[in-house]
């Protein structure tokens, strides 16, 4: 340690001025003691046992630094007896040496004359040392009093109580300590003057009530007995600022008994957590709206029915200040408005008002048009679009967007002068997205439903299609025989004869049943089509006087026909009977009268539009649109439209394979169509044709049934007998010098036996072992510029692909009439010239 002075008892001081830390009382109260002492033996006794109770190291130095006195404290701490201390100089115990230390406060104390204080460290401790001189001889002490306290439990309390008193200043919490008595505020650290912009002095005066709105002062004594009983609380509430602006805190409470009750109030400014909470909250909200959504994308219902849901799922969000009320509306794609699907909270006006908005009017529309949401604090009867009962109210329209196109806006309703709030357009943005992905999954859903109907339809008629030109094929050659045959009969019989009106009854019953046939080879596409380049427009124009007798005069027929209308291949014949049964089938439509609205434009059907319907490849495109108003179709009817015999007729009104055979005629035509219909509305049928960049070649006129004749020879090869005998009994009646074979081979065999020249060759298209065409192949090498007329009840590739007549080839359907034989096999003859040969299709 460093030197230790103990006090010298009164007996040894020496009388003088007093100097330093004694004042002239202590020196008189010292002289009077001195004098005692010689009075009372005791006294010095009683002194040195007063000095050895005091805990502190107590010693009394001359001013040769000699030790004049110690008290037992003194002694235990240097570890020596008293009479081993006494008469040593004190820096020889205090610093082993001769001479003391420069910063012993002895030294200063003797320059000063005055009290001197230091700490110094000795063995882990920590020590004060305080000297003061005690007595005072012709101006200089004559003595100094020495006083060394172990002062390291009260540093590490000091230190204690300042670190604490540091971090309670530093805290970022406000703390305060309250009187549980009067809810007076005794103590604050900085932070709660810093949050609520009082001066600590201005903090101190004020009470618990004056900050904190939600603490009464008619129950704060319960409340402070619960905390006194519980020990601590916790509860969030309000402070209220010096400039009256509140914000929200977290209040942790304990009731501290010391000599008397405190409240001590550690208070948090909660503020970002708040709005922290806020944020996930909305995240969380916007996580499971956004999932409900796309749950409900995932339905099966109408989209209606799913965005009805989705509406009330985003208006249930709580934290969103806004109305309950809004609506979904979405693109018509054609008419280019916004149509209502879905609403909540709306007044009927409302919803009658805003049912159809167009692009660029109005909130919504402008949100649609703009692909950017739009805020509106203020909405009243100067509102673009006006009804009745309209109150002054705010708006947010948000647009739906997918690949910037609009598919729809939302729109939600808010009080009035109600802010634009960005987390607010930020979620119902969020929103706005999901609702494109259901509405596109929902388009997405419907089309491939539409495909897969599509597709099962196309295969269904394929189906019955195939089934129908097998019938046909064998019908027709039966029909052949009965019409040429009867024909026959009614020529050999006079007029009048009661059997010749039996077989012209006969011969019209097997006429009517041709029809039908070539119904169902139109429908199975296996009917020969001799294709022209048409100007459509030309077509509907050369009908349009048939049509309008047809329908009767309560229809009226409305065209609407495009001037730079492009051309399209087809056989003219069979386009106007798809008009005419497209007429005859609207005119049904229509018992009370209506439209009959027939139109022409240019089209280009993209990939997309290709994708989701079968069959249609994209390009450039012709339609021909036939409309009515009449009643239309239910959804399960529009199904089988095209199936051939389904008609919603009586019985005996009709054959049910007037739209089979529009469907055949437009496919074989390689053109696609499709039936739109909704009950009390009306039907629309579009149909596409491919757009080509040809011509149409000049009309030309039609042939008159007669029955031509000639003197050539021409060979018929037929594997039907009765076809074949009646083919033979034309021809040479007509002059024809006719050999006759039933196949391939035998009229290869027939041709070796001949001994001049073939001029023509009649030959079926389908037989047995030896087809028609590999025939004539064959007597085309061996007769050259010998013609050839192919007939078939129906057609196949072997002459015609996709049923389209090659050029140049010529054919005869089955059945025939004479004067259609004949006329077809004189045209051949007179037009023989060499010609390029026919090569084989496989």
């Amino acid at each position: 340690m460093s030197e230790s002075r103990s006090a010298t008892p009164p007996t040894q001081r020496d009388r003088g001025e007093p100097k330093g830390p004694g004042d002239a009382t202590r020196s008189q109260t010292a002289a009077r003691t001195d004098g005692a002492a010689t009075h009372a033996p005791d006294a010095a006794s009683q002194w040195h046992s007063a000095l050895d109770a005091v805990a502190d190291v107590i010693c009394v130095i001359d001013r040769d630094h000699r030790i004049l006195e110690v008290n037992r404290a003194g002694c235990l701490s240097l570890g020596l007896p008293r009479e081993a201390i006494i008469g040593r100089r004190c820096c020889e115990l205090a610093h082993a040496g001769s001479s003391e230390s420069e910063t012993c406060p002895y030294c200063a104390a003797r320059q000063t004359l005055a009290p001197e204080q230091s700490t110094y460290e000795a063995k882990g401790r920590t020590y004060e040392l305080f000297v003061s001189p005690l007595a005072v001889s012709g101006g200089q002490p004559t003595a100094f009093v020495h006083v060394v306290r172990d002062v390291t439990d009260k540093r590490a309390i000091d230190e204690q109580l300042a670190l604490f008193h540091a971090l309670i200043q530093r805290s970022n919490d406000a703390i305060e300590v309250l009187d549980p008595e009067t809810g007076r505020i005794l103590d604050v650290n900085e932070r709660g003057c810093l949050d609520l912009g009082y001066s600590r002095d201005e903090y101190l005066e004020l009470t618990v009530f004056d900050i904190d709105p939600m603490v009464d002062s008619r129950t704060f004594a319960g409340t402070v007995e619960w905390v006194r009983r519980s020990g601590a609380t916790i509860w969030e509430g309000i402070h209220r600022r010096k400039d009256g602006s509140t914000f929200p805190v977290e209040v942790s409470i304990s009731h501290v008994g010391l000599s008397r009750g405190y409240l001590v109030a550690v208070v948090r400014d909660i503020t970002e957590r708040r709005k922290a909470e806020a944020v996930a909250r909305r995240a969380r909200d916007t996580e499971r709206a956004i999932s409900e959504i796309l749950r409900l994308s995932l339905q099966s219902a109408p989209l209606e029915d799913v965005l009805q849901q989705a509406l009330e799922t985003i208006l249930a969000i709580s934290w969103l200040s806004i109305e309950r009320s809004g609506a979904i509306l979405l693109v018509n794609d054609k008419s280019g408005v916004l149509e209502m699907k879905a609403h909540v909270g709306l007044a009927p006006a409302i919803v009658q008002s805003c049912r159809c908005v167009p692009l660029g009017l109005c909130l919504c529309g402008r949100a649609a048009a703009s692909l950017d949401p739009i805020h509106a604090s203020d909405v009243d009867e100067r509102h673009e679009i006006r009804y009745a009962g309209i109150r002054p109210h705010g708006h947010y329209c948000i647009p739906i967007v997918h690949a910037g196109r609009a598919l729809g806006v939302f729109n939600i309703y808010l009080a009035s002068g109600h802010p634009r709030v960005q987390h607010e357009i930020e979620f119902l943005t969020s929103v706005a997205d999901t609702l494109a992905v259901l509405i596109l999954r929902h388009d997405a859903e419907r089309e491939r439903q539409l495909a897969e109907e599509q597709l099962a339809m196309s295969q269904r008629l394929e189906a019955v299609g195939r089934l129908a030109g097998g019938l046909a094929h064998d019908f027709n050659n039966l029909l052949s025989v009965i019409i040429c045959y009867a024909s026959f009969a009614a020529d050999a019989l006079s007029q009048p004869n009661p059997v010749r009106d039996d077989v012209l009854e006969v011969l019209s019953a097997a006429e009517r049943a041709a029809g039908l046939t070539r119904q169902l080879l139109a429908f199975s596409r296996k009917q020969v089509l001799q294709p022209e380049v048409l100007d459509l427009n030309a077509i509907i124009s050369a009908i349009e006087s048939m049509l309008r007798p047809l329908l009767g005069e309560d229809v009226e027929i409305v065209l609407g026909l495009a001037d730079d209308l492009g051309r399209v291949r087809a056989d003219p014949g069979q386009l106007e009977q798809v008009i005419m049964n497209l007429a005859v089938n609207a005119r049904d439509a229509m018992p009370l009268g209506g439209k009959l609205i027939i139109e022409t434009r240019n089209v280009e059907l993209d990939e997309s539009y290709a994708a989701s319907h079968v069959s249609v490849k994209a390009g450039h495109h012709v339609l021909l649109s036939v409309s009515d108003t009449g009643i239309g179709m239910q959804a399960e009817t529009l199904a089988q439209v095209f199936e051939p015999f389904f008609t919603t007729k009586e019985r005996g009104k009709g054959t049910g394979l007037g739209l089979s055979m529009v469907y055949g005629i437009v496919k074989q035509s390689n053109g696609n169509i499709w039936a739109y219909s909704e009950p009390g509305i009306g039907t629309t049928f579009k149909i596409y044709l491919p757009r080509i960049a040809e011509q149409p070649a000049r009309a030309r006129r039609r042939p008159q049934p007669t029955v031509a004749t000639g003197t050539e020879t021409v060979l018929i090869v037929e594997d039907e007998d009765a076809v074949r005998r009646l083919a033979e009994r034309i021809l040479r009646g007509a002059g024809y010098d006719v050999h006759v074979a039933a196949r391939g081979d035998e009229a290869l065999r027939v041709c070796d036996e001949l001994d001049g020249a073939l001029d023509l060759l009649l030959t079926d298209v389908v037989m047995p072992q030896m087809s028609g065409r590999a025939l004539a192949e064959r007597l085309v090498e061996r007769f050259p510029g010998l013609e050839v007329v192919y007939m078939s009840g129906y057609t196949d590739d072997a002459i015609a692909q996709h049923g389209i007549l090659e050029l140049g080839t010529r054919f005869v359907g089955k059945p025939f009439s004479a004067a259609e034989l004949t006329r077809i096999v004189r045209e051949a003859l007179d037009t023989r010239a060499p010609r390029p040969r026919v090569e084989r299709v496989e």
